[in-house]
């Protein structure tokens, strides 16, 4: 067992503290390996030209024929103003978020559905078509998506 005499010792013995030439020293000569080490070795931060992905130039097939027929059928919806086909036509998530929304929008159906003729197609995959049109002024967005049943179902007005 140690006596006090050596654990005084052992406490009052003081941590080396780096002098600060020694320290960028260091520093330096870490960098300097580095670069060693990327100028002769091949190590490399870059990616190669043959480890990216190739681009995908293969034809994806869209149902536009049941996307446009679902299109057309909520521009009729709006246009008459009703608020029955058009909770129809919302997909199952979208008729719980928007039951009791739609038939509070029912006075401006109308001028929704005017707006909505000049509808653009932003973005389109097999399972989903993101439109979008202007309406007072502001950017408005209609997505659809395609269900089990093959049908588009309107997920987000």
């Amino acid at each position: 067992m140690a006596n006090v005499s050596e654990l005084g010792f052992l406490i009052s013995k003081k941590p080396k503290i780096m002098k600060k030439s020694s320290f960028a020293r260091s520093v330096f000569l870490g960098f300097l390996i580095t670069s060693l080490l990327h100028l002769f070795l091949p190590i490399s931060c870059k990616m190669a030209e043959e480890d990216f992905p190739a681009p995908v130039s293969e034809k994806i097939e869209i149902d536009t024929k049941g996307l446009n027929t679902q299109t057309s059928a909520l521009e009729t919806a709006l246009l008459t103003a009703d608020v029955a086909k058009v909770q129809n036509m919302l997909s199952p998530d979208a008729s719980d978020r928007l039951k009791t929304v739609i038939p509070k929008l029912e006075p401006y159906l109308k001028e929704f559905g005017s707006a909505y003729k000049n509808r653009k197609l932003e973005f389109a995959t097999p399972i989903y078509a993101e439109y979008s049109f202007t309406f007072k002024d502001k950017p408005v967005s209609v997505a659809f998506s395609l269900n089990d049943s093959g049908i588009w179902k309107l997920m987000r007005l």
